[in-house]
């Protein structure tokens, strides 16, 4: 279901799909900064994203990460225990602060002080790290209020399919079914002549 009078029954990827120029280089935005080199593992940035998404009430991308983070050997109910207080949630004490910093930057973004940050120092991150968190803050902030926005569902089966596409093959993954349709929406003339030939 969405918002959508062309499109009341849509998707996220049929939300993609009818906006590639957009959805495209976001997911490769999103692929470099979730699957690429960084302070945090895959599992950390999954869980910032899930936690963010809560924070931000946008159940399909909770649920999705959260589906996501499975795969990773995150406890279901863990996300849960953040929202009931980062401080006493059965988790690494060296996450925590970056969890404080990125809960202050998506509630009140204009009260993020140095002393946010200082902490992440005092836990063993490096600037790296702080740019980092802050950039997955950003990106889930926006797509939330992009899913939000359009009124997309958390339909359980897509939740689970999301979560292990993006498990398996990262955000690439959209990139490639983008891709597809877009190949299959060329003319004929079109895509021929962009077709290697076996001669």
């Amino acid at each position: 279901m969405s918002f959508l009078r062309s499109m009341p029954d849509a998707s996220l990827i049929d939300v993609f799909r009818a906006s590639p120029e957009f959805a495209r280089p976001l997911h490769v935005f999103a692929q470099q900064l979730m699957r690429g080199p960084s302070p945090f593992t895959e599992q950390e940035r999954e869980l910032i994203a899930a936690y963010v998404s809560s924070l931000n009430h946008c159940e399909f991308c909770r649920a999705s990460h959260i589906e996501v983070g499975r795969h990773y050997g995150t406890p279901d109910d863990l996300i849960d225990d953040l929202m009931k207080g980062i401080h006493n949630a059965p988790i690494d004490e060296r996450i925590k602060p970056v969890l404080s910093y990125v809960r202050m930057l998506t509630l009140a973004p204009g009260r993020v002080t140095k002393s946010d940050v200082t902490a992440l120092y005092d836990a063993g991150w490096d600037d790296t790290a702080v740019s980092h968190a802050a950039l997955v803050c950003a990106f889930f902030s926006f797509m939330n209020r992009w899913v939000n926005g359009l009124g997309i569902e958390a339909d359980p089966a897509v939740v689970k399919m999301a979560g292990e596409m993006l498990h398996k093959k990262g955000y690439t993954a959209v990139i490639e079914l983008l891709d597809r349709a877009g190949k299959l929406n060329r003319p004929q003339a079109t895509r021929d002549a962009h077709e290697p030939t076996l001669s």
